[in-house]
């Protein structure tokens, strides 16, 4: 497991990554700075140019502060729980929920990842 942080709007939050070939890849691009867009009002996504090694698997549930990859580009930071039928990669979560909903819920929102 490799411990970053991530900041939003000069917000920091401490995440966890799982160790697995998708976040090594992701691990490699850091420190990276993006914008991320809205969906559905329950997360923000990332469509990288670049393809990752992928290990996707249906996850039924969907936590406040799951970090996934949809597809074998999408990087999604999720701020609300609930149910789905997608599939995701599993890449980690985000610890420090105190006010996450508040911070990404709110249009396209630039986004930092470091390795702490």
């Amino acid at each position: 497991m490799q411990n970053i942080i991530i900041t939003i709007e000069n917000k920091k939050y401490e995440a966890i990554l799982y160790d697995n070939s998708t976040t090594k890849e992701l691990i490699k691009k850091f420190p990276i700075t993006i914008t991320m867009s809205d969906l559905n009002g329950n997360e923000k996504y990332y469509n990288f140019s670049k393809s990752f090694s992928t290990s996707s698997e249906n996850v039924a549930n969907i936590n406040k502060g799951d970090i996934m990859l949809f597809g074998d580009n999408c990087l999604v930071i999720f701020y609300k729980s609930f149910s789905t039928r997608y599939r995701y990669t599993k890449l980690g979560y985000i610890k420090n929920l105190e006010d996450l909903e508040n911070s990404l819920g709110k249009g396209d929102i630039e986004i930092t990842f470091i390795l702490k």
